[in-house]
């Protein structure tokens, strides 16, 4: 699954979407993501001007030939007005479609066409978050948490890692709470996203 979405967040409060599916007609729905602000901090991922944005998730736990329904569930508050949302491209293809926007390994996986480091969530979280990255090229990978004064706290990551999609969990159950952020570096790609501890 991959769509692109550009979204003008609120400064404070919860506005955003889910990323839902569901393979039984809609009886249940799982939760693949959330997008957008959460609480009293600005979703670094989305700025306030707005920016195109692609999203990819990695769908391979279905079975072929299963049929899979896909939304978007919106929320949002009355703090603040902005412009909005928009998604483009929504696309749910087989590893085998001649049409995968994604490129391909030897053994046939797809893999990201670029490098990215998504927004953890939940966010603000206690004690445990995800944090999600996808690596265009294997390589040298590490993936480390600091404190508000440069500091580090914990290395997550470091080692060789194959291109694909990623996906952390952090167990911040040893951290004071406050604001903290996590920073990716892989094939001179370089990224840094804030999070928010609440104990």
């Amino acid at each position: 699954l991959s769509f692109w979405h550009w979204y003008e967040v609120t400064i404070y409060g919860v506005d955003g979407f889910y990323v839902e599916i569901t393979d039984d007609g809609g009886e249940n729905w799982t939760t693949y993501d959330f997008i957008g602000s959460g609480g009293a901090l600005v979703n670094p991922l989305l700025p306030l001007g707005g920016e195109w944005l692609q999203a990819h998730y990695d769908m391979s736990s279905y079975s072929a030939g299963t049929a899979i329904q896909v939304r978007f569930r919106f929320v949002s508050d009355s703090e603040e007005v902005a412009e909005g949302l928009y998604i483009d491209d929504v696309r749910v293809e087989s590893y085998y479609s001649h049409f995968v926007p994604v490129a391909k390994t030897e053994k046939g996986k797809p893999t990201p066409m670029d490098f990215c480091l998504s927004q953890n969530y939940p966010n603000p979280f206690n004690p445990k978050t995800y944090i999600q990255y996808n690596l265009a090229k294997p390589g040298k990978v590490t993936l480390k948490v600091y404190n508000l004064l440069g500091q580090e706290i914990e290395t997550l990551v470091n080692g060789f890692q194959d291109a694909g999609n990623y996906r952390i969990l952090l167990d911040a159950s040893s951290y004071s709470s406050g604001i903290y952020f996590y920073q990716i570096k892989a094939n001179g790609f370089s990224s840094t996203r804030k999070m928010c501890f609440l104990k």
